[in-house]
């Protein structure tokens, strides 16, 4: 999965709140988004299931998403 797939949930988020929010470090965002690296298998599966939230209940997703 590249970060194109992360973008869409992170819409308006500086690199150090996706950072927070995945629980990763700043510089392994930027590496995600520069193709440097591919997000973990847990940071994946996370992303699949706040993309099933999105859909089946948008005001959760809003609810959960950090604010810029």
């Amino acid at each position: 999965m590249t970060f194109e797939r992360i973008k869409p949930l992170t819409d308006g988020l500086s690199t150090v709140q996706v950072a927070d929010y995945f629980g990763v470090s700043v510089p392994l965002v930027v590496k995600w988004r520069s193709g440097q690296r591919t997000p973990s298998d847990t940071v994946v599966k996370l992303v699949e299931i706040l993309e099933t939230i999105q859909v089946l209940n948008p005001a959760l997703f809003e609810a959960v998403k950090p604010k810029p």
